[in-house]
């Protein structure tokens, strides 16, 4: 026992020792901070304040047009709300929390490209003249109009700060809801977020970077423990250098527990704890589990499965949050034919990324192409007359992504740049 310790307390140390280097620090200057005394705006005072808005300034720098809109985190009985802000820039964002003191409302957060890295911090204020008593009386959505949001941004820490305005122009656009799915929980590790790839961290995160449903990836430990991990070895790209080497599968969930931590510190989590996350704390809608296993693994993910659903139906009836779908990855024949021997496969939920033919044999409720077969208008036709949905993954390019949702025969897409998606869906005008 001593002598297990004592590895234990070696990995540790490397642990500590070996952070990565390459990060995008979430900036965090304190005369950006949201004014003392300010208070949470009302639900409806959120909704108003969401919309398409234009940038009045000369410079544009995350675009000519801004999406807003509002997601949460609960943690028991507290519930952060964030304003995130989406443009068509450099895959640009802002993630903001807010309040109002009297009739007016500020926000204080930060902004990020995801194609520079560039960051920096962000605040903005809607004066009483400009919507604040409308936003904090709630009035009607009508007098939205005249909505003008003010406020300034800065490039990093000890920049000067640059003004910007932005008018309200219409409300969002939404039609039948269109699957906005982040990939790896939310994002990539190479995208230097604050949280690592298919963490709880990362699913917590993934609403306000635009997203209302994740993919994740599955493996299994030896003792057939569902988690998430996407490579299939443990490597530096995921997880802090440590003792342990070789395939993830080929280790027990206690050994992943004890000795590896996640580039930003987090433990490898179970498919269980995830789920968790997203029913208890998110308002996310679906879930893909992307089958990674070399393992056998559909029986113990259906069960996960299963409880999951049965959770977030019963949470659903109540009001508590929207309906959510867990989806089955199908990524391959191997794990359509394993698929097939559920005995409840009738009752479950699964996303197919194979032929037409396999969709069919496996009554999967998804259709899930690789977005560069280009999607043929009429298999997608198809595939809707049969009632099923069809989602492309994975989509990165804004010019395709912008393509893509233009058609408008999609029910989703799979994207390392879900406001990217985002923005592009939300920006189009009312037909």
């Amino acid at each position: 026992m001593t002598r297990r310790i004592a590895i234990a307390l070696a990995v540790l140390l490397v642990f500590a020792s070996c952070a990565p280097e390459d990060t995008v620090i979430v900036p965090d200057d304190a005369s950006y901070a949201l004014p003392p005394g300010t208070s949470p705006l009302a639900p409806a005072s959120r909704r108003v304040l969401e919309g398409v808005y234009q940038v009045l300034d000369t410079a544009k720098p995350f675009g000519e047009y801004l999406v807003l809109r509002w997601s949460y985190v609960a943690n028991g009985a507290d519930t952060t709300h964030y304003l995130s802000m989406f443009g068509g820039r450099e895959v640009s964002y802002l993630i903001l929390e807010g309040g109002r003191t009297d009739s007016t409302v500020h926000f204080s957060g930060y902004w990020r490209k995801m194609t520079s890295f560039q960051t920096g911090n962000a605040a903005f204020t809607i004066i009483p003249a400009n919507g604040g008593s409308a936003i904090t009386a709630v009035l009607p959505h009508a007098q939205r109009d005249t909505l003008t949001i003010t406020g300034r941004y800065d490039t990093g820490s000890g920049s000067e700060g640059q003004p910007m305005t932005l008018r309200y122009v219409r409300p969002l656009y939404v039609t039948t809801p269109f699957a906005i799915i982040g990939h790896r929980a939310g994002g990539r590790n190479s995208d230097m977020l604050p949280a690592s790839e298919n963490t709880v961290a990362m699913t917590l995160m993934a609403e306000r970077l635009g997203a209302n449903g994740i993919e994740i990836d599955v493996r299994m430990t030896t003792d057939n423990v569902p988690i998430l991990f996407h490579d299939e070895n443990l490597n530096l790209r995921l997880n802090i250098k440590n003792g342990l080497v070789g395939p993830v599968e080929s280790y027990s969930y206690a050994q992943l527990q004890t000795f590896v931590r996640l580039l930003h510190g987090e433990s490898i989590p179970t498919l269980k704890e995830v789920l968790d996350a997203v029913i208890d704390r998110t308002n996310l809608r679906i879930v893909w589990l992307d089958m990674k296993s070399a393992r056998p693994s559909m029986a113990a993910v259906r069960a996960v499965q299963r409880a999951a659903m049965a959770r977030a139906n019963a949470q659903a009836a109540l009001g508590k949050r929207n309906p959510l779908v867990i989806l089955i990855g199908l990524p391959d024949e191997a794990k359509a034919d394993e698929y097939m021997t559920l005995p409840d496969r009738s009752e479950a939920y699964a996303i197919c990324e194979l032929g037409l033919d396999q969709v069919r044999r496996t009554s999967a409720n998804v259709w899930a192409p690789r977005w560069t077969m280009g999607t043929p208008p009429a298999d997608v036709a198809q595939m809707h007359a049969e009632g099923r949905k069809v989602l492309v993954w994975t989509l990165d390019v804004p010019q395709y992504i912008s393509q893509f949702i233009q058609q408008g025969d999609l029910d989703g897409i799979l994207s390392n740049y879900p406001s990217s998606v985002a923005f592009m869906y939300f920006v189009r005008p009312p037909q």
